[in-house]
C-alpha cells in the first residue's frame, strides 16, 4: 500500500451537516460525544514546558463530504486573570476572519495552538466552539455544547514518561523491514521463532504506549494480509491517516493496534520536530508487496531513495515522526 500524506477528509462540519438534520436531534445526540474536549500536550506540564492544546471541534461521523471546504480556525489567549481562552470556529470562509485566527490543517492531528511556559499554578481553560461564515455571524453547533472548561495544572516537575527503543528487523527473502518496541516480539524474533528476520542494528526511541504524558501521538499498526499479496506492516502517528487506511484499504490491511508506541509528530507544513527530538523518515518500496521502512538515519534514507524507495512525510525533508532524544 502506498498511503499518501494528504488523506481524504473523513469528517464533516458539525453545523452544516447537523443543521440539515435538526428534526432528528434526539437520534443524533451520540454525535456530540466528546465534543469540545480539551487536551494538553504534555498532560502534566512543568513551568518550563510549551503546552500544545487541542479541542475536539468536529463530529466524526464516518461520512465523507467530497470537496468539503470546511476549515477549523483557532485562537488561544492568556487573559489578565490568568485564565486561558480558546476560541474555535468551524467555517467555510476562513478568509473572512482576521489573522489573529490560525487554521488547524487536520483537526484530528494538529495542535490548535500553544501557550506557556506558565508559572506554577492552576489555570482555568475555556474552549468555545462556534460555526459561521463571518465574525459577526457565529452560532453554536446545533445541539452540541457551546463551551467547555477544564483546569490546567502546572507544576515544577514534568509528568512521568517512559521510553524504549523501537528495534528494526529485516527479512532478506521478503525484502521487507519490520520495527517493534514490544518486548515479547523482540524476544521471539531474536530467538528465531520467525525464521528469516534479523536485526539491522538500527533503532529509534519512542514512548511506551500510554506513557508519553501526551508528549507523543499514539501510533497505529496495520498488518498487510498475505491474501492480498502483502505480508508487511504499516505504522502511522497520524490519526487521520490511520482512519484513512481503515476506510480505504480494509480488505487488505488489518488493524493490529491503535497504540503500538507513542511518538511526537512533526509540523505538517515544515516537517520540523519539537525540541529534544529528531526526525524519523518513512520510505515506501513502490512494489505490489507494499512495504515501508522507518529510520532516523539520514544516510539510510538516502540509500533507500537511491534504491528507488519513495520517501513519505511532511516538509521538504519529508519527516513522518520525531523520536525523543535519550
Amino acid at each position: 500500500m502506498h498511503h499518501r500524506l494528504n488523506p481524504i477528509v473523513m469528517t464533516i462540519a458539525c453545523g452544516v451537516f447537523l443543521a440539515a438534520l435538526s428534526p432528528r436531534v434526539d437520534a443524533m445526540t451520540a454525535y456530540c460525544t466528546g465534543f469540545g474536549t480539551i487536551s494538553f500536550s504534555p498532560r502534566h506540564p512543568s513551568s518550563a514546558d510549551i503546552i500544545n492544546v487541542q479541542v475536539q471541534s468536529w463530529i466524526y461521523s464516518g461520512l465523507v463530504v467530497p470537496g468539503s471546504a470546511v476549515r477549523t480556525l483557532s485562537r488561544i489567549q492568556l487573559l489578565p486573570d490568568n485564565s486561558v481562552s480558546i476560541d474555535v470556529i468551524v467555517t467555510e470562509h476562513p478568509e473572512r476572519f482576521p489573522p489573529v485566527y490560525t487554521t488547524v490543517l487536520v483537526p484530528l492531528d494538529d495542535s490548535y495552538g500553544a501557550i506557556g511556559p506558565l508559572p506554577v499554578g492552576s489555570y482555568w481553560v475555556t474552549a468555545s466552539v462556534l460555526y459561521g461564515d463571518a465574525p459577526d455571524a457565529l452560532a453554536p453547533i446545533v445541539f452540541c455544547p457551546t463551551s467547555t472548561t477544564v483546569t490546567l495544572s502546572v507544576s515544577s516537575q514534568r509528568g512521568p514518561t517512559a521510553l524504549a527503543p523501537v528495534i528494526e528487523y529485516y527479512d532478506a527473502n521478503l525484502d521487507h523491514y519490520f520495527v517493534t518496541q514490544i518486548a515479547t516480539e523482540i524476544a521471539a524474533l531474536d530467538a528465531g521463532q520467525f525464521p528469516g528476520w534479523i536485526r539491522t542494528g538500527q533503532s529509534f526511541l519512542a514512548y511506551l504506549p500510554g506513557q508519553s504524558d501526551n508528549r507523543g501521538h499514539a501510533v497505529c499498526r496495520y498488518y498487510g494480509l498475505p491474501s492480498a499479496g502483502l505480508d508487511s506492516h504499516f505504522y502511522s502517528a497520524s490519526s487521520e491517516e490511520c482512519f484513512d487506511v481503515a476506510g480505504m484499504f480494509s480488505d487488505a490491511w488489518r488493524l493490529e493496534t491503535n497504540d503500538v508506541f507513542e511518538i511526537p509528530f512533526p509540523d505538517r507544513l515544515t516537517g520540523s520536530c519539537p525540541a529534544n527530538t529528531m526526525p524519523v523518515y518513512r520510505l515506501w518500496n513502490a512494489r505490489v508487496d507494499s512495504d515501508h521502512r522507518y529510520t532516523n538515519d539520514p544516510s539510510t534514507k538516502q540509500l533507500m531513495i537511491a534504491n528507488d524507495w519513495i520517501p513519505e512525510g511532511y516538509g521538504p525533508d519529508q519527516v513522518v515522526m520525531c523520536a525523543p532524544l535519550p
